[in-house]
């Protein structure tokens, strides 16, 4: 089997830790891209239609949380997407999806940043820089 992979492979560039150290902001900003075209296609179920979506859209015409509406997590997702329910309205159907899980896409992008620089706390670069790159490229996330 060794000799089935040629040593110019072996010994490329490619399978440098340093050659993928430098890419790493190329695929963390493709990850981040992916993520933002994908948020429009991708679980718009009856979870974003008939509870996410109305939560953002009556907490952007002024209604209190917990008071006026059920919801039974942190906060902060909600008065996001009320945010961004007032950045874009609610005319566009693809422009809303978009807009309400924008700041989890992000938000989502940030992780293979925090990877990397706790495997570089913990001066296992090379593991934080691969599970980094991983992360970033992963289509469950």
């Amino acid at each position: 089997m060794r000799d089935v992979i040629s040593p110019h492979f072996k010994n490329s560039q490619f399978n440098s830790l340093d050659f993928w150290d430098k890419k790493r902001y190329w695929i963390w900003g493709i990850g981040l891209l992916l993520r933002i075209l994908f948020t429009s296609v991708t679980f718009y179920d009856a979870d974003y239609k008939q509870y996410r979506i109305p939560i953002a859209v009556a907490l952007s015409e002024g209604k209190g949380i917990y008071n006026d509406i059920h919801y039974n997590q942190m906060p902060i997702y909600p008065y996001l997407s009320a945010l961004m329910v007032l950045f874009v309205g609610t005319e566009s159907d693809l422009l809303l999806r978009i807009a309400i899980k924008l700041p989890q896409a992000i938000a989502d992008a940030c992780i293979p940043y925090f990877l990397y620089e706790i495997g570089k706390s913990q001066n296992r670069k090379e593991a934080g820089l691969l599970a980094s790159l991983i992360y970033a490229i992963n289509p469950i996330s």
